[in-house]
């Protein structure tokens, strides 16, 4: 019989990057996270505009990380000036500006959940 010894090592190595190829599928970042699942959501500030609209935590992420926007508010996607997070009704699906003691929404009055 010859030696198995390179078949081994030849197999114990496929096995490595087999394992870490699925710990790194399973384990990749998307574009939300568990605490975020539907990403965040944004209503503009300006009483003209009120925008609302959703940002993933990558984009969320994306916008901290640009040196452009260093310790600026999120911006409104359709008029630029600032937006104020907020927590979207399950009943009504409204938006309502978020605050700390923000548990109601401010359109059909239910409980919102927990930030």
């Amino acid at each position: 019989m010859k030696n198995k010894k390179p078949l081994y090592i030849l197999a114990a190595v496929a096995g490595v990057v087999l394992i870490g190829g699925l710990v790194y599928y399973l384990t990749r970042g998307g574009e939300n996270n568990a605490n975020f699942a539907g990403g965040t959501w944004w209503v503009c500030t300006d009483k003209a505009c009120k925008h609302e609209f959703n940002l993933s935590m990558k984009q969320l992420s994306d916008w901290h990380k640009d040196k452009s926007h260093a310790g600026l508010p999120v911006a409104c996607q359709k008029c630029g000036k600032p937006a104020a997070r907020a927590s979207k009704c399950p009943a009504c699906g409204a938006l309502t500006e978020w605050t700390h003691s923000t548990t109601t929404c401010s359109k059909c009055q239910k409980t919102l959940p927990p930030e």
